[in-house]
């Protein structure tokens, strides 16, 4: 695959797997939380993953992400070890948050939640932070009548990020996602309707007016 798109220097290898190797009842922040036999073969996979995006360009660079914001445990454990079977860390070249706002009540500050700055525990591992996932959703359920109070709970955590960028070395953020995926309110997270026919204007507009002015690095 990486071979077949030679154009493409960014991967992200996986999904969320975090929540695959979260044992029960845990809630991720250490890496005794998660499943010793599935953290050794989730890891093997993402180094094969790494180890592919590399040959393919030695340019190329590989992203490993986790969700939930407070389960870095998985990130911190396979980046800096010790391993439950003493094999290898393993390192790639851009660490990955997904954080989503579901708990009611607008996100606010990222950097303490409940009590954990993990953007500095991510941070510290290394890589550059990207967020290729993250919504506002906990406002209010993201409905039609609803998206001028979600927009303006995604610009304010947006703009929250843009003054954090240098303290933690985040390089790109992004929205998720373009179109709706279902009834669920909780996923009614779109810029446009699910038939891919209505614009939310109320929502699209003040969110893509403040991108159109943060866009660019240098803004």
């Amino acid at each position: 695959m990486v071979a077949a798109a030679p154009g493409n220097r960014t991967w992200e290898c996986g999904n969320e797997y975090n929540n695959q190797t979260l044992i029960a009842g845990k809630n991720g922040q250490s890496f005794s939380d998660f499943d010793p036999k599935k953290i050794v073969l989730t890891r093997e996979w993402l180094r094969g993953c790494i180890d592919a995006v590399h040959a393919g360009n030695p340019a190329n660079k590989a992203v490993v992400n986790y969700s939930g914001f407070l389960g870095y445990g998985f990130m911190v454990g396979l980046y800096s070890g010790p391993q439950p079977d003493g094999g290898a860390d393993l390192h790639w070249d851009i660490s990955s948050i997904h954080h989503y706002n579901v708990t009611g009540g607008c996100m606010g500050q990222i950097t303490s939640i409940k009590g954990h700055n993990a953007l500095q525990i991510i941070h510290d591992l290394g890589p550059p932070i990207w967020l290729t996932e993250f919504h506002d959703n906990g406002c209010v359920p993201l409905t039609d009548a609803n998206a001028a109070q979600s927009a303006t709970g995604n610009v304010a955590f947006m703009t929250n990020l843009l003054g954090l960028r240098a303290t933690y070395d985040i390089e790109t953020i992004d929205i998720y996602q373009l179109y709706d995926q279902g009834a669920d309110s909780a996923l009614e997270a779109g810029f446009w309707t699910q038939s891919h026919g209505a614009l939310k204007t109320a929502f699209s507009a003040p969110v893509q007016a403040f991108l159109a002015a943060h866009g660019n690095p240098a803004n």
